[in-house]
């Protein structure tokens, strides 16, 4: 986490929910999740709160008990020479619609790709699932 973000690394979504105004949108392991009546809040971790282009507040959450199933993103495998390293598979949960994003920092993948499971990655049989831990900086 850097210095410069003001909150406290995994602080629950209970302790935080208060000092909100609005209602951000909210994020579960890379889904949006319309409703928080499901969630124990006192078990689910504010991984990152942010504003997108438009000033909406965004946070990104996870859940406590990690779940059994392994999370991963789809990359698009190119021949060379390839301007960048990856191509990975974004959605974007507004307007429902899919893209490829080029780059070569592991860390904007994490970020913004499509995440899912494998079982769900075999409806996407044009991408090759790679998952999360493998990915190489």
């Amino acid at each position: 986490m850097k210095a410069t973000e003001n909150f406290k690394q995994d602080v629950t979504l209970e302790s935080i929910l208060h000092l909100f105004f609005s209602e951000p949108s909210f994020y579960l392991n890379g889904k949006e999740i319309k409703s928080l009546d499901e969630l124990d809040l006192n078990s689910t971790i504010v991984n990152c709160i942010y504003t997108d282009y438009l000033g909406n507040l965004t946070l990104e959450l996870r859940e406590e008990e990690q779940t059994t199933e392994e999370l991963g993103v789809l990359l698009l495998e190119l021949p060379e020479p390839r301007f960048l390293k990856y191509y990975f598979l974004y959605h974007d949960n507004e307007s429902s619609e899919y893209d490829i994003i080029p780059t070569d920092n592991v860390w904007v993948i994490e970020k913004l790709a499509f995440k899912l499971t494998r079982k769900e990655a075999e409806q996407f049989p044009q991408f090759k699932f790679v998952p999360l831990k493998e990915l190489e900086g």
